[in-house]
Order: C-alpha cells, then sequence, then structure tokens
C-alpha cells in the first residue's frame, strides 16, 4: 500500500481545554482543610488572601482525587501534576515557583462563588448568634 497523501488526512481536531474539575475538587478540599483537621494534614492554606495551598501529603491527595473520580486505578502524583499542568497554559491554576507542591488558584467567576458561598455558611446567622439562642 502507498504512503497516504498529506493532502487526503483529515485536519487534526484541536485539543479540548482541559475540564476544570481536579482544580474544582481541590478547591472544595482546601476549603474543608480549614475546619478538618485530618483534611489540613494533607492539604491546606499557605496564603489564603492569594488562594495559595500546599499538597502537603501529594500521594493522599491524589488517592483521594482518585477515589472521588471513580477511577478503579490508584492515581500517583506524577499522574496528578500532569493533570494540573495543563491548568498552568489556560490559565486556571499556577505553580509556585520555588516551593515544593504549592500552587495557586486563579481568581475567575468560580472561585470567587465558592469562596462567597463558602463564607456565608461559615458565617451564617447560627454561628454568629450560637445554635443555643432563643427567639422572643
Amino acid at each position: 500500500m502507498a504512503p497516504a497523501n498529506k493532502e487526503n488526512r483529515l485536519p487534526k481536531k484541536p485539543k479540548a481545554a482541559p475540564d476544570p474539575k481536579l482544580r474544582n475538587f481541590l478547591f472544595q478540599m482546601v476549603l474543608k482543610s480549614e475546619n478538618n483537621a485530618n483534611l489540613s494534614q494533607i492539604i491546606k492554606w499557605t496564603k489564603k488572601e492569594n488562594l495559595e495551598f500546599q499538597l502537603v501529603d501529594r500521594q493522599e491527595v491524589s488517592r483521594q482525587w482518585s477515589v472521588h473520580k471513580g477511577g478503579n486505578k490508584n492515581m500517583d502524583y506524577e499522574s496528578l501534576s500532569r493533570s494540573l499542568r495543563f491548568y498552568y497554559g489556560i490559565n486556571i491554576m499556577r505553580k509556585i515557583p520555588g516551593k515544593n507542591f504549592r500552587y495557586q488558584f486563579i481568581p475567575d467567576d468560580w472561585t470567587r462563588a465558592e469562596l462567597a458561598k463558602w463564607n456565608a455558611r461559615r458565617f451564617s446567622i447560627a454561628t454568629i448568634l450560637g445554635s443555643g439562642t432563643t427567639r422572643n
């Protein structure tokens, strides 16, 4: 068989933008780590005001991502970090230079909305007044 003519080849499909599901998972996880001592041992804010966080136990974060996805394989940090690198190019996340396992979420409408929801839950009227208050 003769080699296929370049003109007869189908054009390559453009690569789809990565789905931010992993970003969303990590964002929710680091938010929850504020009130969960077990989570704060594997992921935590380093500078919340800049949306910077650290994977304290990167293998455990990878394992939990694998469980969350429902995948049968055990994901390791190398696979997780490969997924994170896709986000750099589309300005969803970035790696903090010179810091091991530290990343930053790039603020967007989704992150701002999630922070607002989280803060609203944390500072609800029940939290401020306490659960033992009664109305007159």
